[in-house]
């Protein structure tokens, strides 16, 4: 998913993982048993993966009840759908060759194992060109709200399959080649089949991709702080200018429950971009250390690789999560309506509606 890597000349390459030593330090005064820590990591990983295809299920099925017009489903359907296949490809490439025996599992890898890999890397990769693609939606009606026609729902679902299409023959064109790519669970990384050489399309990708959620995150600060100058005269005056003094001719022309409608939506699709920009850097930023310093992943005994491979896959199940129910209110209030009354059939919480009363005295 982040590296291809080579197996080290003096370690078998289907070793079994028990067979290291018994103890490594973390830090310069705590001896830590990294087989303890590696099976916490791994029970972390699974209870996370189990929630989250929970959640993306039921989330999606909410956002497909909803009557909510103003969410951008399209995107929250992109998200949650990849999301939930993605850890499900991660179950089979990552949890459950840890209980298989080495035989097992060289005929494991041997059958699937390069078809699980190119799923596993399609579906990472998904979320961070739908990020590019939220991002270009961002920023294009910043510069003119006339850009929301050229994001309807249904173009939206013809870009994504662009980039998808895309995504799938860049994987494709590798794993028809010598280099194909194939995930080694015992050796804790991606090995390339003609090792040392990788395919170039490879090496670009690993080079590469892990800036684009840096890029997106960039850019979607800008619109934030784009829109936090919006009610500042001097900043009107230079939007005017660079418009050629002119309004945006759409945004007036539009009536006002149907523009304070979009406005609403926007706002709602900046936060989540800007949500999940953040997530994915903050996740990817292990990645380039580790790309920069490779000698601190190399120098960890085997067990200490797999607890942190394990900890950091923890977090991919929790972004949808994260997005969509912490920091979106009106997406949580609409999957905990789902839960209450779909899932647990309960009646829906009565609203309560305050009167307020006046009280007039009168003389007499």
């Amino acid at each position: 998913m982040d590296m291809v890597v080579t197996p080290p000349h003096n370690q078998s390459q289907f070793s079994h993982p028990h067979l290291t030593e018994s103890l490594i330090y973390f830090t310069s005064d705590m001896p830590v048993d990294p087989a303890v820590v590696k099976r916490i990591s791994l029970w972390v990983y699974e209870a996370a993966s189990a929630f989250n295809i929970f959640y993306c299920i039921t989330l999606s099925l909410a956002i497909k009840t909803s009557k909510n017009k103003s969410l951008p489903a399209t995107y929250i359907y992109n998200m949650a759908i990849s999301n939930a296949l993605l850890v499900m490809f991660g179950i089979a490439v990552y949890i459950l060759p840890y209980y298989m025996s080495d035989k097992t599992y060289k005929m494991y890898r041997d059958t699937i194992g390069p078809q699980i890999s190119v799923g596993v890397t399609f579906l990472y990769l998904h979320p961070m060109l739908t990020l590019i693609l939220m991002t270009i939606n961002r920023i294009a009606v910043v510069l003119s709200m006339q850009a929301s026609k050229l994001f309807t729902a249904n173009k939206i679902w013809f870009y994504t399959s662009l980039h998808m299409i895309a995504n799938f023959v860049c994987l494709l064109i590798p794993y028809l080649s010598e280099c194909q790519i194939n995930y080694d669970q015992r050796a804790v990384g991606f090995m390339s089949e003609c090792a040392p050489k990788r395919h170039p399309i490879t090496t670009f990708s690993n080079y590469y991709s892990v800036f684009f959620p840096f890029v997106a995150f960039f850019f979607n600060v800008l619109v934030i702080i784009n829109f936090k100058l919006q009610r500042s005269p001097t900043y009107a005056k230079i939007k005017r200018i660079l418009r050629g003094g002119k309004e945006d001719q759409f945004a007036t022309t539009m009536p006002s429950d149907v523009l304070k409608a979009k406005k609403k939506t926007e706002r709602m699709l900046m936060i989540q971009a800007f949500i999940t920009a953040f997530y994915l850097s903050v996740y990817e930023l292990t990645s380039l250390v580790l790309r920069v310093a490779p000698e601190i992943f190399s120098s960890l005994s085997l067990d200490g690789k797999m607890a942190f491979t394990y900890f950091r896959l923890a977090q991919i199940p929790c972004h949808v999560f994260l997005v969509y129910f912490i920091f979106t209110p009106v997406t949580r209030k609409i999957y905990l309506d789902f839960l209450r009354q779909r899932v647990f059939c309960m009646k829906p919480a009565k609203k309560t509606i305050k009167v307020s009363t006046t009280s007039t005295s009168t003389k007499k």
